[in-house]
């Protein structure tokens, strides 16, 4: 669908990896066509081609691919795209190893890449008419990126901004919580009217947000994060016995009504545990998943 003048959204279904889910697939149409993220293994020539051949657009009117970070959902279909339109493929130089090495989704691995330019802050790429800018937002990964588009106060954002979560992970899903507040703030500071994360983020339904809900969704998504740590410090006091990474992130969970606990959650719960753990608030015996933690 167009979603806005000369921007397309694609939803793939993740189903059943993750039922339930959509993941975007961008297009930002001018005189020439830029791709945001590529969605999961064999998209172009089921989805996007197809798409683009509705809008009476060619495959090699294709300039760039761009990938918001070095996650599979994200950078899935990165080869055939390129096969099918010589365009090259453009992921953050923190992120681009992740397209070096093999994937897999379902039952299938794959090459992802490589990339054919490595990106970075403040970068303008020049489509036809159109200019994109790069934003680094760190904190999801080390080199998740927002692709801006300044004349119409555009952000893609990819997985960089999380608002509460989808209702697959039960929380928000980032790698380092100091990184991730620091780009929720530096996201309010852009005067971005109008958001589109590559998922349906809580609490809204839909993976493109506008207007004063821009504003209200970067909110949340601080509030959460600053918030974390407090929960987290609760529930190890009322537990009264050391708890795991995952134990810990069961019950962060249900404090947020979300059921019981996913892998993506107890990523980030293990991240705020970490970081809590080497400023001295918590006790912590053992290392990684396995560790126990104390308050």
């Amino acid at each position: 669908m167009e979603i806005l003048p000369g921007i397309h959204q694609l939803g793939q279904d993740m189903t059943p990896v993750h039922p339930g889910t959509l993941t975007a697939i961008n297009v930002v149409a001018g005189s020439r066509l830029a791709i945001v993220d590529t969605g999961i293994p064999e998209s172009a020539g089921s989805l996007v081609l197809p798409y683009l051949a509705r809008l009476g657009r060619r495959p090699d009117e294709i300039a760039a691919i761009i990938v918001t970070h070095g996650h599979g959902d994200h950078f899935g279909s990165n080869q055939e795209l390129k096969r099918l339109s010589g365009a090259p493929i453009m992921i953050h130089e923190a992120d681009a190893p992740s397209l070096e090495r093999l994937a897999h989704w379902r039952d299938t691995s794959y090459n992802p890449g490589p990339a054919d330019v490595r990106l970075r802050d403040g970068q303008v790429i020049e489509v036809g008419d159109r200019r994109l800018e790069i934003v680094h937002l760190p904190g999801h990964t080390p080199g998740s990126i927002g692709v801006y588009l300044r004349d119409q106060g555009v952000l893609f954002s990819g997985d960089a901004l999380q608002g509460l979560g989808t209702d697959v992970q039960h929380l928000a899903l980032y790698t380092d919580p100091d990184a991730y507040v620091a780009t929720v703030e530096k996201a309010l500071r852009m005067g971005i009217e109008h958001l589109v994360p590559a998922h349906a983020y809580r609490p809204y339904t839909e993976s493109h947000i506008h207007g004063p809900d821009v504003r209200r969704f970067l909110e949340v998504s601080l509030e959460f994060a600053l918030g974390l740590d407090a929960v987290i410090l609760d529930v190890l006091r009322q537990a009264r016995q050391p708890l795991t990474p995952s134990a810990t992130a069961d019950r962060v969970c249900a404090r947020y009504g979300t059921g019981s606990t996913t892998g993506m959650a107890t990523t980030t719960v293990n991240a705020h545990l970490r970081r809590l753990a080497a400023r001295g608030q918590v006790g912590a015996v053992g290392e990684g998943l396995e560790a126990t933690y104390t308050a």
